[in-house]
């Protein structure tokens, strides 16, 4: 191995380090730990299609996740776990947030749109959660950020509770077709019940 090989090694190495640290210091506590292959100790396990949805979604990530289910039903935990495994392996820059968390930064400006854009992968929990009837603030936030990532081809990961119908109504019609358009959409149907 010459020394630019060497260095170009250490170099791939040290930035999935970086890539891993960032990510998993934006996620909250309970999620930590989690990868695809924690799947077999969550309880009830996840169903055997929706394993094979995340694991194909993992092998090539460049397309919008979107992952629906109750409360309960694990949605976030499949997402983290499948981010996860693309950061380890991949060695790219993710990061984490809770949607009405993510509206209070932008309203407060501790954070713009273009500070979370840019996130090779960005994980969106909770899309649509919090009031029941969406701001135009809240509506047109989340359009600029779905629409910015769609436009740069980004791949975007997101969980929801809310049936496609009411995420649309929540999210705008543009932000949720930019969302859904080539996007892989796993259901998890199981009953409410805390997976971990």
């Amino acid at each position: 191995m010459s020394g630019r090989d060497l260095w170009e090694a250490s170099t791939a190495v040290l930035r999935t380090q970086r890539a891993v640290a960032g990510w998993r210091a934006s996620l909250p506590a309970r999620f930590a730990g989690l990868d695809m292959e924690s799947f077999a100790g969550l309880d009830p396990p996840l169903p055997p299609p929706v394993v094979a949805c995340l694991t194909d979604w993992v092998s090539l990530p460049v397309r919008n996740l979107i992952v629906i289910g109750s409360t309960g039903s694990g949605k976030t935990s499949a997402a983290v776990a499948a981010v996860d495994s693309v950061v380890s392996s991949l060695g790219l820059p993710a990061r984490f947030f809770v949607y009405t968390e993510l509206l209070d930064a932008f309203r407060s400006g501790d954070l713009r749109v273009a500070d979370v854009a840019g996130f090779p992968l960005l994980v969106i929990d909770d899309l649509g959660g919090g009031r029941s009837t969406a701001t135009e603030y809240e509506i047109e936030k989340i359009e600029t950020l779905i629409n910015r990532r769609w436009l740069d081809g980004l791949p975007t990961v997101v969980t929801s509770s809310l049936t496609p119908e009411r995420l649309r109504g929540r999210i705008g019609e543009r932000a949720y077709d930019r969302l859904r358009e080539d996007a892989l959409a796993v259901q998890i149907a199981t009953p409410a019940s805390r997976r971990r």
